[in-house]
């Protein structure tokens, strides 16, 4: 990510859908679990740029 400055804040919003199995939810709940894995992979490639990044998982 060479064209990412350092210092900086990234935020994610996850869902609960990943953590339940839904009728008719499966792209969706595809889509929540890889941005939740994209966070927590950029949270340790930018932890030495100093980045902070934060994803909320709201709940029913």
């Amino acid at each position: 990510m060479p064209l990412l400055r350092d210092s900086g804040r990234i935020v994610t919003i996850s869902s609960v859908a990943t953590r339940m199995a839904s009728p008719h939810q499966m792209s969706f709940a595809m889509t929540k679990g890889a941005a939740e894995t994209l966070s927590m992979t950029l949270t340790n490639e930018l932890r030495v740029r100093e980045h902070r990044l934060c994803r909320h998982t709201p709940t029913t």
